[in-house]
């Protein structure tokens, strides 16, 4: 059983490169969602990185935040620089001009990185593997403290149907009984990805709380049938935070 929020961090000091950082978190969704912040731009990287994250995660907002170690060395083009006065000179009459590259965009055009990124991409994504690795070990460790929080709500269910003696409610509680055995196999022995069904679980806890306090015709009956459903919603809310 895994939580479906969690933690991952790896850390990488190479002597060629420096260092490499990773850290991946784990968010509570629907659905399998990426997000990628980082020091630079790694080009050619993005959708290896995803198929990364999906071989091991199934859903999930994923926010991956990353240190990729800048370039060994910088080149200036010269000829780029030459050709980019030769332009400006057109448009003056004065035959001294004086030029502030302050703009992102021609810095980039001008200056040619030096960097062997075949064997820094290699690291990374080995690196970024071993980050996910111990994100899905937190999620396991969350995992058993949820499974505990949902066998605490069916010790007190199975409690509670103990007061529930009224004819009337005898169908009811035949339902309860077998939905908590429902959820004890599944806590105990699941077969995958169990958040779902153990919030349909809770959903029909909860239904049969709600046909209990209709039927009940006493204060006690009313009473149980009230905590019925407040440890209902209880697992229903732990069930959202399970994969």
């Amino acid at each position: 059983m895994l939580s479906m929020t969690g933690y991952g961090y790896a850390k990488k000091e190479t002597r060629r490169y420096g260092s490499f950082e990773i850290e991946v978190i784990s968010l509570n969704s629907k659905t399998l969602e990426i997000s990628l912040t980082g020091n630079r731009d790694i080009l050619g990287l993005e959708k290896e990185i995803r198929k990364l994250v999906r071989k091991y995660l199934k859903k999930g907002k994923v926010k991956i935040k990353f240190y990729f170690p800048p370039p060994e060395d910088y080149h200036i083009d010269e000829k780029k620089i030459g050709r980019l006065i030769h332009s400006f000179k057109k448009f003056t009459k004065d035959k001294k001009i004086n030029i502030y590259f302050d703009n992102a965009d021609v810095i980039r055009e001008i200056i040619i990185k030096r960097e062997d990124l075949t064997e820094k991409k290699k690291i990374f994504i080995k690196l970024l593997e071993k980050a996910i690795k111990n994100l899905l070990n937190f999620r396991k460790r969350e995992g058993k403290n949820l499974k505990k929080a949902v066998m605490k709500e069916v010790k007190k269910l199975k409690s509670l149907t103990r007061h529930i003696d009224e004819e009337k409610c005898k169908e009811e509680k035949i339902r309860l009984l077998s939905h908590l055995k429902a959820i004890q196999r599944i806590i105990h022995h699941p077969t995958g990805p169990c958040g779902k069904e153990l919030d349909f679980l809770g959903q029909e806890i909860l239904r049969e709380g709600n046909t209990i306090s209709q039927k009940a015709e006493t204060l006690q009956g009313v009473k149980v049938a009230l905590a019925i459903k407040v440890c209902a919603e209880a697992i229903r809310e732990i069930s959202r935070n399970i994969e």
